[in-house]
């Protein structure tokens, strides 16, 4: 990435990344969105890399602020993302969190906003974009223009790039006190299916205070998909099984489910 800019100040957050690379374009995902963030924000990021060991090779982890994790997966042991993020999220020092996938670019004007944004709203949990119909699908043929981009970096994003609705996924942005305290990540989602929206649910169910930012977008890194991102995965069925038990829960069985699994 060649886009450079005075560094964007976000000092108070700290980007937790559990990475998984299967595929070339994966790869270059992780090219563009950790080079990206490399270039123009001063903050703190922590990767969890499973499986190969591809992220030294493609990014500076050596640099100040940067914390890399790598570990072994054996054949046909699943992602277990949620895991890696609670893992990254108790090493967190920083006031804010953010829970950040792999194939997520925001728009400029909200990482440089996210310090006042979090101040003003008091927001527990940010959707640093929209309700609705913000998010940006990029086409996979652009990754090798997006890698080569210099300051028509974000052209080449939106020429590529299709609308389609977002709703809790890409990354989310937390108090990190708030996000320990509700319950941090429920590790009994394995692999893919909808921990993204039982998270919502729970801090939503729990008072914490939620927010989008209408009128920002998210950019989507359109990639391949594995078992691990997809429902051929082993544990899809159990995991929408849990999240369709969770819809019905009161409060106090949100609470007394959390202390049961934290045990």
């Amino acid at each position: 990435i060649g886009y450079v800019m005075n560094k964007i100040n976000l000092k108070n957050f700290t980007f937790i990344i559990p990475v998984k690379i299967e595929s070339e374009d994966r790869k270059n995902n992780a090219k563009i969105v950790l080079g990206l963030l490399h270039k123009i924000l001063d903050t703190n990021i922590i990767i969890y890399e499973a499986g190969s060991n591809v992220v030294p090779s493609i990014f500076d982890i050596d640099n100040d602020g940067v914390e890399y994790i790598h570990q072994d997966l054996k054949e046909g042991d699943p992602f277990h993302r949620t895991k890696y993020l609670n893992i990254m999220l108790k090493k967190v020092k920083t006031r804010f969190t953010i829970n950040y996938d792999l194939d997520v670019i925001l728009e400029l004007k909200t990482y440089k906003n996210l310090n006042l944004i979090m101040d003003e709203s008091k927001s527990d949990l940010l959707f640093p974009y929209g309700l609705g119909n913000f998010q940006k699908m990029v086409d996979q043929s652009s990754h090798k223009d997006l890698i080569k981009a210099d300051k028509n970096f974000y052209e080449v994003l939106d020429s590529n790039s299709t609308i389609s609705n977002t709703f809790a996924g890409h990354c989310q942005v937390f108090k990190t006190a708030s996000y320990i305290q509700g319950g941090m990540e429920d590790e009994n989602f394995i692999s893919y299916g909808p921990e993204d929206r039982e998270r919502k649910l729970r801090f939503s169910q729990l008072g914490y205070t939620t927010l989008y930012i209408q009128g920002h977008y998210v950019y989507h890194l359109e990639h391949n998909r594995s078992k691990d991102s997809g429902a051929s995965n082993a544990f899809f069925k159990h995991n929408c099984d849990l999240y369709n038990r969770m819809v019905s829960m009161s409060v106090y069985d949100y609470m007394d489910y959390i202390k049961l699994r934290q045990k």
